[in-house]
């Protein structure tokens, strides 16, 4: 059972992460847009 949840811990920072980095990504673009 712990390791079960352990590995479902994992998944959810890895989507975290993966959701953080795509807010970055567009605020990058965005501002390259507003740029040009």
């Amino acid at each position: 059972m712990i390791c079960c949840f352990n590995s479902i811990k994992k998944r959810r920072v890895k989507l975290r992460l993966i959701l953080v980095l795509i807010k970055l990504s567009l605020g990058f673009l965005s501002q390259i847009m507003l740029k040009f």
